[in-house]
């Protein structure tokens, strides 16, 4: 299904607001299912358009918020990808990883978990910086 070029469609209903919510959370939940295999996971982390976008998405939404189930499978997704180190460099360089730590201030557990992970491996490259020289 990555391969098909499913995934960058999936990420494209997530964001559509003329999408019913219950389109957009249909979406979620198959792009979180299919970044659970290795193979697609690393297909969606090449497509830096796809990370960014979903990390938008967890952004503060004008018009209204995100339903509670659409934004527990976007966590869920980029939880996904920070099993990766492409996938953290990726969403470290996003300029929406903001995001991300707005809504771990504010006390979403998956969302600390992930900056969590993300803060980690920022840590072990500076030891391994300083190891190194």
């Amino acid at each position: 299904m990555g391969d098909a070029g499913f995934m960058p469609e999936l990420v494209g209903v997530l964001g559509a607001s003329s999408k019913p919510p219950e389109a957009r959370e249909m979406a979620g939940e198959s792009l979180c299912a299919l970044v659970t295999v290795p193979r697609n996971r690393k297909r969606f982390v090449q497509e830096d358009r796809d990370v960014a976008r979903v990390l938008q998405l967890l952004g503060p939404d004008e018009e209204k918020e995100k339903p509670a189930p659409a934004r527990r499978f976007l966590l869920s997704t980029v939880a996904h990808l920070t099993d990766s180190s492409s996938g953290r460099r990726k969403i470290m360089s996003s300029e929406h990883v903001r995001n991300l730590e707005k809504l771990a201030e504010a006390d979403v557990p998956d969302a600390k978990r992930i900056v969590k992970r993300l803060g980690g491996s920022r840590l072990r490259s500076i030891f391994h910086g300083i190891w190194s020289l």
